[in-house]
């Protein structure tokens, strides 16, 4: 019955394999491929009879949102309006055996409407499958009700409902993929930011605007015209890579591997730069760059229908008016009179200030305005030193440093600040290594330093490094917290980074009005961050010169805590497979040899 319709599902998955291979399709062609599917189907079945009353088949999931790759499964539900129709079995069992028998991985669904529309109920999963479909063949009329039903059936509560099971699982997803394998290799569909993200906007759409559309969403004012351009352009970009990788890759798999990102790169035309970067590097930065994105507009958008749907009389009993003018609103902060911030753009630095202070977390229009507002934010901001004291409280506040910079960075507040981070953003060094952009990886570092500062692990550090001899040797903790947010402020630019950066960090030092003094200690911390990690795994511990080599570069036991410190920081930052158990031995080795050599009464003689 089925053998011509397999048979043209065939040739149409062919033809577009062929033209993957010859171009580097994107969206558009796995569009056209899912509509190609869906015609060839729904023309096959108007020539076996004319629609049955009582039942449909309609495309679901990736075919029914009419984006598919050539190996994507092909997910079909048939509804029937009370009973199971004899005609309706014999059909499925056939069309399902052809299907697997043509190669097709077959996804599909028998049920009455009650049946699914329980099912829809009871299972999260199965609710945003049905979200988007197209009817193949049947009752017309009955596939209108139902699609009806699971559109109206959209209350306040029900749809608050939807978010809470929503975010539920994007963290389950977060949890899951944040193992180093995932931020090495990272999961186009499912990893944060990826296409599984791209289909939650989808799903927003529908339920609270009726249509799936991302320009529904910013016609509606959830998203403004930058971020949809961001959401079409990581849209396009992630199906030309999955495409290709399903292309490259003998198994089904949505993993970017490291074996095939090169050959990606170089497929999508990515090439080595001169400067020192490599065609793979440049490709995964810009995954990262597209993925964060749409990570970012996810967050805020979920977080904005989840405030939408908060009464108003209930938002006004959490809200709170603080100093700058800014809004605490429940534990969002946001500007009061975000045109405020055109005449004054340091206002910017106080609101992330007072989140720090606050324990705030971020208002879904803050990062709009703080990026409406970066090009304000000049060389007279960037000097200014209330701005530069509060940048400096941020930085060595230790519960909520990381978060806030996380947010600073995300919205190109941290570039706009210190506009030598912007070559560093999503920068990616293809190793097993490095689990992190470097960007990250500097953030990251601030915090690993405020936790070993604060004793959560006590076995990084020697015995005789005690609290209070740190604290002796670390009266002022400024320089060294910049210390860990720059120290690889020269990479990207080709060897000798450390060298690099501390060149770098003469202008940083200088904009932020350090003293003499502290821009001194600032450029010997960048430029020999690497001194002890080196020592200890490059050189014969067991002889005397390298470590007076090390101890007479380093000069002073209070250098050699702030060192030593960064240096685990940065160890620890990077991933777990380079802060080993032999490393933390080597360094604690050198780190007690140098401490005593320092305290030779005459060693400078």
């Amino acid at each position: 019955m089925f053998s011509p319709l397999i048979e043209d599902l065939r040739d149409k998955r062919s033809q577009f394999t062929q033209a993957c291979r010859e171009n580097v399709l994107g969206i558009t062609g796995a569009n056209a491929y899912a509509r190609q599917v869906i015609q060839v189907m729904q023309d096959h079945f108007r020539k076996l009879a004319p629609s049955p009353s009582g039942w449909f088949l309609a495309a679901v999931g990736g075919l029914g949102r009419e984006e598919m790759s050539f190996v994507s499964d092909v997910d079909l539900v048939f509804v029937y309006a009370k009973h199971l129709p004899a005609s309706l079995h014999s059909l499925v069992h056939s069309l399902v055996q052809g299907m697997w028998d043509g190669g097709f991985e077959l996804g599909h669904s028998v049920s009455s409407v009650t049946g699914m529309k329980q099912l829809i109920k009871d299972d999260f999963s199965a609710r945003t499958t049905c979200l988007e479909t197209r009817l193949i063949f049947g009752d017309q009329s009955l596939y209108d009700r139902w699609r009806k039903e699971i559109l109206t059936h959209n209350s306040r509560r029900q749809r608050k409902q939807f978010l809470n099971m929503l975010n539920m699982a994007r963290e389950k997803r977060g949890e899951l993929l944040a193992k180093s394998i995932y931020l090495l290799e990272p999961n186009i569909k499912e990893g944060l930011g990826g296409l599984r993200d791209l289909h939650a906007l989808r799903w927003c759409g529908t339920l609270f605007e009726q249509d799936p559309e991302p320009w529904t969403l910013r016609d509606a004012g959830y998203i403004d015209g930058t971020e949809y351009g961001w959401l079409e352009q990581a849209r396009d970009f992630m199906w030309r890579v999955r495409l290709q990788l399903h292309l490259i890759s003998p198994r089904r798999q949505d993993q970017l591997v490291m074996q095939y990102q090169p050959e990606l790169a170089a497929r999508l035309g990515f090439e080595d730069n001169p400067a020192g970067g490599r065609a793979v590097e440049g490709f995964m930065r810009s995954y990262y760059r597209h993925t964060a994105r749409v990570r970012r507009v996810t967050d805020f958008l979920l977080e904005k229908l989840r405030l939408d749907l908060t009464s108003s009389r209930q938002r006004s009993r959490r809200q709170k008016i603080l100093p700058g003018p800014f809004v605490l609103d429940g534990r969002h902060i946001r500007f009061y009179d975000p045109q405020l911030v055109a005449a004054n753009p340091g206002l910017i630095m106080h609101l992330f200030w007072q989140a720090a202070r606050y324990e705030a977390h971020f208002h879904h229009e803050t990062g709009q305005v703080v990026r409406n507002h970066l090009e304000s934010f000049t060389e007279k901001w960037r000097s200014d030193p209330n701005i530069v004291e509060e940048f400096f409280d941020i930085l060595l506040c230790p519960r909520m440093s990381f978060p806030v910079l996380k947010v600073m960075l995300e919205t190109g507040f941290l570039e706009a600040f210190l506009p030598e981070f912007s070559p560093l953003r999503y920068r990616v060094q293809h190793d097993a290594y490095h689990l992190y952009t470097v960007d990250e990886h500097l953030l990251r570092s601030v915090k690993e330093l405020h936790s070993i500062l604060a004793g959560e692990d006590p076995d990084v550090l020697p015995s005789e490094f005690s609290h209070q001899w740190l604290n002796e040797m670390l009266p002022e903790r400024r320089i060294f917290f910049l210390a860990a947010l720059i120290h690889d402020v020269g990479k990207g630019q080709g060897h000798g980074h450390a060298q690099r950066g501390a060149r770098m960090a003469v202008e940083i030092g200088t904009r932020l009005g350090l003293s003499e003094g502290d821009l001194h200690f600032l450029v010997f911390l960048v430029d020999q961050h690497l001194l002890l990690a080196d020592t200890a795994l490059k050189r014969d511990l067991a002889e005397e010169k390298p470590v007076e080599e090390c101890a007479l570069n380093i000069g002073t036991k209070q250098r050699l805590a702030s060192l030593y410190l960064l240096t685990v920081a940065d160890s620890k930052a990077t991933g777990p497979q380079v802060y080993t158990l032999w490393r933390r031995a080597l360094l604690i080795e050198l780190g007690l040899k140098v401490k005593h050599f320092l305290e030779q009464d005459d060693w400078r003689g």
